[in-house]
């Protein structure tokens, strides 16, 4: 007997072709994308608007089941939840933040991540890709437990999503088809380390879909020392790729700055970040840095206070970002895809 197909990595053209290349009806896509991403109803065999004949059918060609084994840890300092969720033996984190406004999950693209910078929890192990149907399964069972429409998916869970472009960009036209679950895509963010082939795909790829740079450092030897990457994709290249799709997009990108004391905070980094960001309609997200040893601390309140002031020439393109889920592991450079909380919520 053939392997099922897992449904949840197909896009909507890729099951219409699947099913009438098996003498199904053409409209039977719509039909099944409906019943899984509007209804959330997986068992082929409650689809009472096919056939019985062809559920069984589909029941032996498709998985459509969500069976993973999921752990849910809710934060005690703000809304998010963490997910646990093992994929066979391969363990991925993903984030649901729930707000006033919105309501983002950040989705994992790895098991781990290979690119082991200094500040990360995540790239202590290389993991695997994940498939576009097991990104897509991170995202419905958050959908299942929220109780709100998601609205904003980022890519910044663990894994560097531009090393598994094949999958995610799979994943993003999944979630953004208006026959199923509707994201848009301006409301979709992909985060890289700066991998530059990856930048250049997505510069092509139809969706507008929101970048974001993990810098960290815009000094080439200290970004080299927090992102060993660094040495490969190097500034001056970045800089020109991340123009290029500028240029192509028409759409302002995100600088990401993961705020270390002592380490990335003084004049010199600023002034550095000033040059760097000349040519480019850019935001920064300052991001307190998540302790996730002793090699680094956290900043105080104070020292956050005082580098904001530093980049104060940015106006209003500057924002102090703070994590979600903190006291759970689930903030910014934390995932490790383990558990190792004392409370798992039911």
């Amino acid at each position: 007997m053939d392997k099922k197909t897992d449904i949840f990595s197909l896009t909507f053209e890729k099951l219409a072709k699947r099913l009438i290349e098996n003498d199904f009806p053409k409209f039977r896509s719509q039909q099944i994308f409906k019943w899984l991403y509007e209804k959330n109803l997986f068992d082929f065999s409650l689809m009472t608007d096919i056939a019985s004949s062809e559920r069984e059918r589909l029941k032996s060609m498709f998985d459509s089941g969500l069976n993973e084994d999921v752990k849910v840890f809710r934060s005690r300092i703000d809304s998010s939840e963490k997910f646990l969720i093992d994929f066979k033996g391969s363990y991925v984190e993903s984030v649901l933040m729930p707000s006033k406004e919105r309501v983002t999950v950040c989705l994992s693209s790895q098991t781990g991540c290979g690119l082991k910078c200094s500040f990360c929890a995540t790239g202590r192990n290389p993991g695997r890709n994940l498939t576009s149907g097991e990104i897509i399964r991170q995202f419905m069972h958050m959908a299942l437990k929220s109780k709100e429409r998601i609205t904003n998916v980022v890519f910044m869970g663990m894994g560097e999503p531009l090393l598994n472009l094949d999958n995610v960009l799979e994943a993003i036209e999944i979630l953004n088809c208006d026959k199923g679950i509707r994201i848009g895509a301006r409301k979709i963010t992909v985060s890289t380390a700066g991998i530059i082939p990856g930048i250049e795909t997505l510069t092509r790829f139809p969706l507008q879909v929101k970048l974001a740079i993990s810098l960290n450092s815009a000094i080439q030897s200290k970004r080299e020392e927090l992102m060993p990457i660094a040495k490969k994709y190097d500034l001056k290249n970045l800089k020109r790729a991340l123009i290029n799709y500028q240029d192509a997009k028409n759409k302002r990108m995100t600088f990401e700055y993961i705020l270390i004391p002592g380490v990335n905070d003084s004049v010199s980094d600023t002034r550095a970040l000033f040059e760097f960001a000349k040519g480019i309609d850019c935001k920064v997200n300052v991001i307190p840095y998540n302790p996730v040893d002793k090699k680094f601390r956290a900043p105080t309140k104070r020292e956050t206070a005082d580098f904001f002031e530093k980049l104060s020439p940015l106006k209003d393109a500057v924002t102090i970002r703070e994590s979600r889920g903190r006291d759970i592991n689930g903030a910014c450079g934390q995932l490790a895809g383990k558990s190792i909380f004392q409370e798992e919520i039911k």
